[in-house]
């Protein structure tokens, strides 16, 4: 039987959002937000950041919960034969930053 070798990587991403329309809304109305943003994974083994720039669309709820409609990238390339896997992380990340702004990212008012 082979070994399992298992190791947790802290990951630090950086979301800057460049657009989005509205620019300002109020979660009460349900908006729909499009935003293109530049977004950078961060891997304190990593020598190498590459920036991913993406469109996406969210639809936020009058309780201030988001989904995610849909992302794609806009400039940039993912390599490799994960690249569903990999865009789940950069929809993750999207979602959490909303989050943790408590929607300011998306320009949703309090």
């Amino acid at each position: 039987m082979g070994a399992i070798y298992t190791r947790v990587v802290p990951v630090r991403v950086e979301v800057n959002v460049s657009e989005r329309r509205p620019r300002r809304s109020e979660a009460e109305d349900s908006p729909v937000v499009y935003i293109r943003a530049r977004m950078t994974f961060e891997m304190a083994l990593a020598v190498r950041r590459e920036p991913l720039w993406v469109e996406a669309e969210l639809q936020v709820s009058p309780d201030r919960s988001v989904e995610l409609l849909w992302l794609t990238p806009q400039y940039g390339v993912i390599h490799g034969s994960k690249v569903k896997e990999v865009l789940d992380l950069y929809k993750d990340a999207i979602v959490q930053a909303a989050e943790d702004t408590n929607l300011a990212i998306l320009g949703v008012v309090p």
